[in-house]
């Protein structure tokens, strides 16, 4: 009898074991049943109250893993925050859950937010005793330590060592090996080619492919006939190691094994890997059309393998709106339609056809203005891109302007521009092969003038953003004599002010001298369709209706030269001032509004918000609810122009939602301004519209006073002008009524005596 119950309590301490337990969906990921995996959750996600702690802990751990390996970034987050409401009682337990995050961060390019939580992953792990942590667990640690710093300034490769020294099982093997393999692809693509350290390139390119050999072999343990998301993911990035050393078609077949991997009833189908590959594939056909120059075929072939990818990348799409609509990023690199833009770019310049840049015009337009759930099929309508570019012509003739459409393409990295002009359109290469290098630079911008020190890092950065985006695009404006610019921006360029842009740094003063600003007047537009709305009939606003929250009772810093302001604005408009909770009033159709309070953006979501108290705020995506026309709006908190992305090029800004909405005019900011500075700005600009100036006119010489007058950039050169102009009538004064009464009596008494002096002559 005792032998029996010794017995049944072993069988039953092996089952509840957790190295036993098979059955519990991350156990059945990693043993490579991936769609027995995804049925167990289903069933627990159903009945959560029927299940264990152990069972809910691993349904959330594996289906943030799921989610992270199809590209669901955001359902990963979700599931990783449900693990650790649940489990959250050790410091490993927050260690881990501070590594998983960091690891989101990583994935959406927020460098400080990733370095942030590695930092508290960090600290929390200097409490956690070893021996007592699973190894497995803590190789799974340091992984997403290790791929969240790739990209700060302490990327390490020894985390990713111990991630390696740790694992124990072949699915974690594989996982921190193909981790390893992505951190020295970076360093391939990053530092050592670029200083031409080819020793060092060289070294690192053989120790990034045995890594992926490992992450394969691994692989092949769990899945022998290489049929996974797994062997996808490791072909992928392998493919790219073997393009970047230029082999061509050893990377052409490893596409072929990532796809081949995917194709199989008996796995999940992942879309996003799927496109991917397509998209790796249609790079590697570039790449050899650009290294020999002379078969044209491959860049038609590139063309066929993005077709193809469009619906798998579509279907990516829609099972993405089920997770993070509007959080939505379509990651730039593997964007069908971002490739598609070089095929047409790269087709345009062998034969010059004019198609190629409505096709272009389309593909801009796909990604800078809609909604990931509108209907693309109608931007691939070449007569319909055609009447916009026709029409966007025809403006620019009509009003003597040049309209520059910024557009980015990969393989090659370029910024190109489709300039219309009062004679003809063109399509310029603004920065072809150095764009990636700089893609951060707009944001780069706004960042050094906090600092006075880095006046001279300042001028190099200004000049590499004249060189880069508006040197090419220089020369034709001054040749066709054009003042007035009008630029359709991008969402890689959103932190530049053109104003700012030097076209020499030679001389002390050239920061003033050689600025755009000096030579034209730049206005911002969102899209094409928005400036096709451009009209001559510029409203003319009786008054300014004013938002100016009180913030003394709230946590928000109180506005103190704000009310200098309006005393200010007072002394020559007619104001109406609304009280602090009246958000209606923001939505009022032919208004001008002044808002002068706290902007900031959402940590977690693409929203920015309007701050009116500690509870009440005006959210971005409330706008989309509204039609604005006639309305202008005055946004002066601070970096109300820098919002998050959605798509590839559309930037969720303030003025984008605004300008969107039908909105005849924005002001912007890039950065963070000083309230006593932004007060005095503004009481310069009042000033000029007071005398029948032309609202974009009187910013632009606004800008021009105060840097006349020697006043830093970090005052002045913050504020961006989107969309059409607006005039604002003075205030009338309080003697004008006397004034036309007088007028009436004199002109009354002169009839009066003209005839009197009638009858006399009779």
């Amino acid at each position: 009898m005792v032998k029996k119950t010794i017995l049944f309590v072993f069988v039953l301490i092996l089952f509840w074991h957790p190295s036993f337990a098979q059955t519990l969906p991350l156990d059945l990921f990693w043993q490579g049943k991936t769609e027995q995996a995804l049925q167990s959750s289903k069933k627990i996600m159903l009945k959560k109250t029927d299940y264990s702690k152990q069972e809910l802990v691993s349904c959330y751990d594996f289906l943030a893993v799921y989610y992270l390996d199809q590209g669901h970034y955001e359902a990963s987050l979700k599931f990783t925050n449900l693990q650790f409401s649940i489990q959250h009682q050790t410091a490993f337990d927050s260690a881990f859950f501070y590594a998983r995050t960091a690891n989101y961060y990583h994935c959406y390019i927020n460098p400080d937010s990733a370095y942030y939580f590695c930092a508290k992953a960090k600290l929390s792990f200097k409490r956690v005793t070893l021996n007592i942590i699973d190894s497995n667990s803590i190789a799974r640690y340091y992984g997403f330590l290790g791929n969240a710093l790739r990209n700060t300034s302490f990327r390490n490769e020894t985390i990713l060592d111990s991630a390696i020294l740790f694992s124990k099982i072949h699915f974690t093997k594989a996982i921190n090996h193909r981790k390893y393999a992505t951190f020295l692809i970076d360093e391939l693509t990053g530092y050592a080619i670029r200083k031409g350290d080819k020793k060092k390139f060289i070294h690192n390119s053989i120790r990034c492919i045995e890594h992926l050999k490992k992450a394969e072999y691994f692989a092949n343990q769990i899945f022998p006939n290489q049929k996974s998301d797994l062997h996808s993911r490791i072909y992928d990035i392998w493919s790219l190691a073997e393009r970047i050393n230029g082999n061509f078609s050893l990377s052409h077949e490893l596409t072929q094994k990532a796809r081949s991997s995917l194709i199989d009833h008996k796995t999940v189908f992942n879309f996003f890997e799927y496109a991917a590959s397509l998209n790796a594939d249609a790079s590697n056909k570039l790449s050899q059309y650009r290294d020999k120059k002379n078969n044209i075929n491959l860049v038609h072939d590139a063309e066929t393998l993005l077709n193809n990818s469009l619906p798998y990348w579509e279907s990516f799409l829609h099972e993405e709106l089920r997770f993070s609509k509007k959080n939505f990023d379509d990651r730039y690199n593997l964007n069908p339609y971002v490739k598609l833009t070089t095929v047409y770019y790269e087709l345009y310049k062998v034969n010059k056809n004019i198609e190629y840049i409505y096709k272009i015009q389309g593909l801009s337009e796909l990604t800078k203005h809609t909604d990931i759930t509108s209907d693309k099929g109608l931007f691939f309508n070449q007569s319909l891109n055609k009447k916009t570019v026709v029409k966007l012509q025809a403006l620019s003739k009509k009003n003597k302007f040049a309209i520059i459409n910024y557009v980015a393409s990969t393989s090659p990295n370029n910024l190109m521009a489709i300039v219309s002009l009062p004679d003809t359109t063109l399509l310029l290469s603004c920065s072809e092969n150095e764009f990636i290098r700089n893609e951060s630079f707009g944001i780069y911008v706004t960042d050094i003038f906090t600092d006075p020190i880095k006046t001279h890092t300042a001028k190099k950065t200004l000049s590499a953003a004249y060189n880069l985006c508006f040197k090419n695009i220089d020369v034709v404006l001054q040749k066709k004599g054009i003042k007035t610019v009008h630029i359709i921006t991008h969402g890689l360029i959103n932190g530049i002010n053109f104003d700012l842009a030097l076209t020499d740094t030679s001389s002390s003063n050239a920061f003033i001298e050689s600025n755009l600003l000096n030579k034209y007047n730049f206005l911002y537009h969102s899209n094409a369709s928005e400036l096709c709305q451009y009209k001559n009939e510029t409203p003319v606003y009786s008054s300014i209706e004013v938002i100016a929250p009180d913030y003394k009772k709230t946590s928000y810093p109180e506005i103190i030269f704000g009310k200098t302001l309006l005393e200010k604005i007072k002394s020559l408009f007619n104001v109406i001032v609304y009280p602090d909770n009246n958000d209606e009033s923001f939505f009022k159709r032919n208004r001008l509004i002044q808002f002068i309070g706290h902007i900031k953006s959402h940590e977690f979501s693409n929203q920015q918000y309007l701050v009116l108290s500690d509870g009440t705020d005006i959210k971005s995506d409330a706008i989309l609810n509204y039609d604005l026309t006639g309305s202008s709006y005055l946004l002066n908190g601070c970096a109300s122009n820098i919002g998050k992305h959605e798509m590839n090029n559309k930037v969720n800004n303030l003025p984008n939602y605004l300008m969107n909405q039908h909105a005849t005019a924005v002001i912007s900011t890039l950065w963070p301004i000083d309230d006593k500075e932004n007060a005095e700005f503004l009481e310069k600009f009042y000033t000029y519209l007071s005398e029948g100036i032309a609202s974009s006119e009187a910013l632009r010489q606004t800008k021009l006073y105060f840097a006349k007058h020697n006043y830093p950039p970090s005052m002045w050169g913050a504020y961006l002008y989107y969309g059409n102009d607006f005039y604002l009538h003075k205030k009338e004064t309080k003697y004008f009524y006397l004034y036309i009464t007088i007028g009436l009596i004199l002109m009354v008494g002169m009839i009066f005596i003209y005839y009197k002096k009638i009858k006399t002559q009779r």
